[in-house]
């Protein structure tokens, strides 16, 4: 039986987009789920391979072999590898090493053809993730400070922060929601912004304020749990939804997120250092919610907030 974090991963993944994953959860309990602490190798450069692994816990970093190519990329929890030799047939062209304890769910060849018979949807979403990693000589990357470099797909990734952006927030988020109402389980959507954001660039310039974004989608990503969902919602803002969170919960956790965040120092031009200040709001899930009302009640919440502030 998949866990709900396994159902939150799959269902906000790429592959699976616009997918109903009851339409397909006979064909994927079948798959076999693959356990590997950090460091092993699961693809090697010249061997052959079965299977498309879909990461549900961890991370794998890709080492590819054309001197074109960078030296590494990153892929995280929802992204999939190995799905080039998969269907050309052809031996695995890079060599991929878990970065960290990973859990993956191995989709074999015939698994994953099934799954295309069944929904179309899945072949145009495979189709979108190959075209993603061979546009601009075969990668287009995100560079960041504090994370390591990781496959970008220009509308669902934003450049600054190395996270999904709203576009793709605007899509995994109600489908996560959907699920939570349907299974009723409870949820809770926060918004965390940088106090005093525009101000900020503007005394300390752009590259300082990009700093400051990194640092803190960086801080949030590193502290969430696997099935939670962050993206970086406009400028400053961070948006994060907590399934199985009830209300006082997604308070504690937007309290902790902003107190370790305001703990970190972030260096400026001249050897001085500064500190990043978070106002925070939470609206937690009610019957028939939608993102749209949702994000009203957050904002509603992150203004209060920074009144009082």
């Amino acid at each position: 039986m998949l866990s709900a974090t396994d159902r939150t991963c799959i269902e906000t993944s790429t592959l699976f987009q616009d997918v109903d994953l009851e339409e397909i959860l006979d064909l994927i309990e079948p798959c076999e789920r693959i356990s590997m602490p950090r460091g092993e190798r699961l693809l090697e450069a010249g061997t052959d391979n079965y299977c498309l692994y879909l990461i549900l816990v961890g991370e794998l970093n890709v080492y590819p072999g054309g001197p074109r190519l960078p030296k590494h990329v990153v892929l995280k929890a929802g992204d999939c590898v190995g799905e080039m030799s998969l269907i050309d047939g052809n031996p695995v062209s890079a060599l991929v090493v878990t970065a960290r304890d990973c859990n993956l769910l191995a989709i074999s060849h015939d698994a994953l053809w099934a799954l295309v018979d069944r929904v179309p949807d899945i072949a145009r979403n495979l189709l979108a993730i190959m075209a993603g990693r061979v546009r601009h000589d075969n990668l287009a990357v995100v560079a960041g400070q504090t994370r390591s470099l990781e496959f970008e797909l220009a509308t669902k990734v934003d450049s600054v922060s190395g996270l999904h952006n709203r576009h793709w927030m605007a899509k995994a988020f109600p489908r996560a929601i959907a699920r939570c109402e349907r299974d009723g389980d409870s949820l809770c959507l926060v918004l965390i912004e940088i106090e005093g954001f525009r101000q900020f660039g503007t005394e300390h310039g752009s590259a300082i304020s990009d700093a400051a974004v990194r640092t803190v989608a960086t801080q949030c990503a590193d502290s969430l749990r696997t099935h939670d969902l962050l993206a970086r919602y406009n400028e400053g803002i961070f948006a994060i939804l907590l399934p199985y969170a009830a209300s006082n919960e997604g308070q504690r956790i937007a309290e902790r997120l902003s107190k370790s965040i305001s703990s970190l120092a972030l260096p400026l031009d001249g050897g001085k250092i500064t500190t990043i200040s978070t106002t925070f709001g939470v609206a937690p899930f009610g019957l028939g919610d939608s993102l749209e009302s949702l994000m009203a009640t957050a904002t509603a919440a992150l203004h209060r907030a920074g009144v009082t502030n």
